[in-house]
């Protein structure tokens, strides 16, 4: 049942795109489908998915990088600095 009404979805979709439309000429009823403009368009968004993806692993670079400060690492270091371990506080309070 999922599989139908995803396919319904798609198929409402692609319709909407514009990649498959009905024509009725006087003898046939057809379904056409524009092959062109799927190809080109799922290139586009292929494109703008891997661009997407460019900046994204650009600004996690820049987040990770150790120049600029409060950066994680940073963060991570004077976490690790301030806490003390439990084992020293217990060593002094034990006879």
């Amino acid at each position: 049942m999922r599989l139908m009404v995803l396919l319904a979805i798609l198929a409402v979709v692609a319709f909407a795109l514009g990649w498959w439309y009905f024509r009725d000429t006087s003898e046939t009823w057809e379904i056409i489908i524009d092959k062109e403009e799927v190809i080109t368009e799922t290139e586009e968004a292929v494109e703008r998915g891997r661009e997407w993806l460019d900046e994204a692993a650009d600004e996690a670079e820049d987040v990770g990088s150790e120049d600029e400060p409060g950066t994680l690492q940073g963060a991570e270091e004077r976490h690790n600095t301030e806490i003390e371990s439990p084992e020293s506080e217990l060593q002094g309070a034990i006879p």
